[in-house]
């Protein structure tokens, strides 16, 4: 079973140095500009996630949006309770009438 331990580099260095981010979301991560900890840490997870389906397109799965938080937070991924996941999900545009969360999609 995967460790689940704070990671020693969460506060500095590349996302990809940060738990629950593997590398092909740490590439998608890229294609929008988030590329260390503190780039994901001003977007937050729903910011960056909202980013990603927006800019690239692509059709991201919510586990993403949880591995993202965890990330953010340095804790493992399966810590998240289903609370703060249903909070991060009403978050979202397509299930939020929620105007601040539109602020935070920036193609810069």
């Amino acid at each position: 079973m995967p460790s689940r331990k704070k990671s020693k580099n969460a506060a500095i260095g590349s996302v990809g140095s940060m738990r629950n981010l593997g590398p092909k979301s740490v590439q998608w991560l890229g294609e929008i500009g988030i590329n260390d900890a503190e780039d994901l840490r001003q977007a937050g997870a729903v910011g960056a996630y909202v980013r990603l389906r927006f800019v690239t397109g692509r059709k991201i799965s919510l586990n993403l949006l949880h591995a993202m938080e965890a990330a953010i937070r340095d804790i493992d991924w399966r810590d998240l309770s289903p609370e703060d996941k249903a909070r991060l999900k009403a978050q979202l545009p397509e299930h939020s009438t929620n105007a601040s969360t539109t602020r935070a999609i920036r193609t810069d």
